[in-house]
């Protein structure tokens, strides 16, 4: 099941290009639902908002979950408005250039991550 899930959110590739060694400080959000790819993450995403970039982790219950994934902020693209069950209105990121996932965040934690995001 969990590679099923990896192929359907992009979450392979994502930890291809961005996979974390360690948990950076920044802000915190825990219990988030998130949504990568085709795949919602409900309530069971960390996302923390740093300097060295967009970090996400998360807990699947009943699984070992997915390895954690750091995204520099240069990698972030393109920051579009959209709309998601579960989260409602969100903001979404399209990573890399060509893109290689995109990720949606309420915006909560949309907002923690603007100090960091180019104007």
């Amino acid at each position: 099941m969990k590679g099923l899930f990896y192929r359907l959110s992009g979450w392979d590739k994502l930890l291809e290009r961005f996979q974390a060694d360690n948990e950076p400080e920044g802000n915190r959000f825990k219990f988030k639902t998130i949504a990568v790819g085709a795949v919602r993450y409900r309530r069971c995403a960390t996302v923390i908002a740093s300097s060295q970039g967009l970090y996400l982790m998360v807990k699947v219950p009943l699984t070992s979950g997915n390895p954690p994934i750091l995204i520099p902020w240069h990698e972030i693209k393109k920051i579009q408005k959209s709309r998601e069950p579960y989260i409602g209105k969100c903001i979404m990121l399209s990573i890399s250039e060509p893109e290689i996932g995109i990720i949606k965040l309420p915006i909560d934690v949309f907002n923690s991550t603007r100090p960091y995001l180019d104007p």
